[in-house]
């Protein structure tokens, strides 16, 4: 999935914080700016640290406190001195109270040194986490001398499912610009926030989050009508995702039949049935875990040349031979003449006359009353009436 390099929180999409993942633990480190510039007088007479406390309370309250999360500030103890970097919270799950109350401690005075920082709260991470999450939540730029940039170069360098965001706060968008190195490197988002409110929506809104997942689809674009195909995944979240074909356009929720029936079952290559209408579809990924689509990939289904061959009369209950041609699997079944081309017969039927799609011949038994019929070729699929053909049965 592209990460956009810069998005404005108007309406406060902080998808970046991660503090639980579903199938395995996913540890936080909030890089949390309190230099002396955080004292400055931002919205109604109130500082930007003291918005920031009040925003953090609400985020620890309605966090998961199970998730892990630790934070690590700098400028926090000394004026002017570009070593004040501390880790405050150490990496564990905490009770809303102690992430409130540490960050409430934090009392702004130093210098920018955001670089020394993030690789500390890199070293923080537990090598038992699948995946890490680096949260910069900071009002200014780098003023000790380091390189974010570079830092972010050996983050992504590493080879670890390590993801560094940018939360600018109270900053300009061309200063935040600045920094969308630190995201581009790692896959992960860069943000600004100009009010308390958005930095509270944010939060808020993060706090169930996931990590994106970044998954292909190598499918071919043009397939015949009921014809089998090959899907090969890579990237796949769980074993438990699950791949629908589905007209392009089409609503993108899916039932619970649907989810267990299309389970991809992990990476690999698939073997699919082609839809038997022909038009323009898609193949949909989907991530068990939210129910989300992570990849698409555009499928052209092309008409299928379905035909069937009868004799135009047969005995009573003789038997008799249907040819069939045309690759789409579904049932070949005799009804009455006038029946309605929906009116689909008992699902025994349609069980007892399947046919597989291959071309070839069958065996049909005629009715024992007399009279005109129809020979029915339906799709398995979604049961579309695709030849029928008139029977007239003798004594």
């Amino acid at each position: 999935m592209a990460n956009p390099r810069y998005i404005m929180l108007t309406t406060a999409v902080l998808s970046a914080l991660v503090v639980t993942k579903s199938h395995a633990e996913t540890a936080s480190v909030i890089v949390f700016d309190a230099s002396g510039s955080m004292w400055a007088q931002f919205e109604n007479g109130k500082s930007r640290i003291e918005i920031a406390r009040d925003v953090m309370d609400d985020f620890a309250a309605d966090r998961d406190a199970q998730g892990v999360i630790g934070v690590v500030s700098y400028g926090h103890t000394r004026r002017g001195d570009c070593g004040d970097i501390e880790t405050v919270l150490p990496v564990a799950p905490h009770a809303a109270g102690d992430l409130a109350a540490t960050i409430r401690t934090l009392d702004p005075k130093g210098k920018t040194p955001l670089t020394d920082a993030m690789a500390q709260a890199r070293d923080l991470v537990p090598r038992t986490a699948e995946a890490a999450d680096i949260i910069l939540i900071t009002d200014g730029l780098e003023n000790c001398g380091g390189d974010p940039c570079a830092l972010a170069a050996e983050f992504a360098a590493e080879g670890i499912d390590l993801r560094a965001h940018v939360v600018g706060f109270a900053m300009e968008a061309e200063a935040v610009e600045t920094l969308s190195c630190i995201p581009d490197q790692t896959g992960g988002q860069l943000f600004t926030t100009q009010s308390g409110a958005e930095l509270a929506a944010a939060l808020t809104d993060v706090a169930l989050a996931a990590p994106a997942v970044e998954v292909d689809l190598a499918a071919p674009f043009e397939v015949t009508a009921g014809a089998t195909f090959e899907v090969t995944v890579e990237g796949g979240d769980s074993d438990k995702d699950y791949l629908l074909i589905a007209r392009d356009g089409s609503p993108e929720e899916a039932s619970r039949y649907q989810r267990m029936g299309n389970r991809v079952g992990g990476d690999g290559t698939y073997e699919y049935t082609a839809p038997s209408d022909s038009g323009e579809y898609e193949l949909r990924y989907h991530l068990v875990r939210d129910n989300t689509i992570a990849a698409r990939h555009p499928l052209t289904v092309l008409a299928a040349n379905t035909r069937m061959e009868v004799p135009t009369a047969v005995d009573a209950e003789a038997k008799f031979e249907v040819s069939i041609a045309g690759g789409v699997s579904g049932y070949v079944v005799i009804v009455e003449e006038g029946r309605a081309p929906d009116d689909i017969v008992s699902r025994y039927a349609r069980m007892k006359n399947s046919v597989d799609g291959d071309e070839g011949t069958l065996t049909r038994t005629a009715p024992e009353t007399p009279g005109r019929y129809l020979l029915r070729y339906h799709a398995g699929d979604d049961q579309r009436l695709l030849v029928e053909q008139p029977l007239v049965v003798s004594e």
